[in-house]
């Protein structure tokens, strides 16, 4: 199996396609897993998380590492492709585009970013034949876009288990069935 083109050595597409369903696997795993509630929970408020019993710096370190595994996957396949990475590439202006994307997509589920990349990808061809006023134009879209959906376009959270599977209580009887500590039934 030829996994390099005979052209040199940038990855195939094959490779890349591998490489991002890995990630892409992973992180379905995680959505649906426990760990993505703890993850809300130590977001949300870290005191009532470290109430609970959970270890907010030990699950801080793993989000962490997930990122930074995520971001070496990218970073190798940009490099393949590349054939040469230098610091130039990576400038301010390029981490401003990437935290518009998770914002304006939306922050509480996985198609959130992929829909705000499509979209600030798009936007600025769109508006090509503005020419000189396409800089202003594209600001006031994304402030637009902000004002009217603070949450993103895909403000929706992403089901988990948790909300899946009726809990044993539910299932058992209506609230009035149920009898309170204290009173007959």
């Amino acid at each position: 199996m030829n996994w390099w083109p005979s052209g040199g050595f940038k990855a195939p597409m094959r490779a890349v396609a591998i490489a991002v369903g890995c990630v892409a696997v992973l992180l379905v795993l995680i959505t649906i897993s426990p760990l993505q509630r703890i993850f809300d929970a130590v977001r949300e408020d870290e005191r009532v998380a470290a109430s609970l019993g959970i270890n907010v710096t030990g699950i801080r370190i793993l989000g962490f590492a997930l990122g930074a595994a995520v971001a070496a996957v990218a970073g190798s396949l940009y490099g393949h492709y590349m054939s040469f990475v230098r610091p130039e590439s990576f400038d301010v202006l390029l981490s401003i585009y990437v935290v518009l994307y998770v914002v304006l997509g939306g922050v509480n589920n996985m198609l959130g970013p992929v829909v705000g990349a499509v979209v600030m990808t798009l936007l600025p061809e769109y508006i090509r034949e503005l020419a000189d006023w396409r800089p202003t134009v594209f600001g006031l879209a994304v402030l637009i876009m902000l004002l009217f959906k603070p949450n993103g376009l895909l403000s929706f959270r992403a089901v988990t288990e948790r909300y899946r599977r009726p809990t044993k209580s539910a299932t058992s009887g209506s609230l009035e069935q149920q009898s309170t500590p204290g009173t007959a039934p």
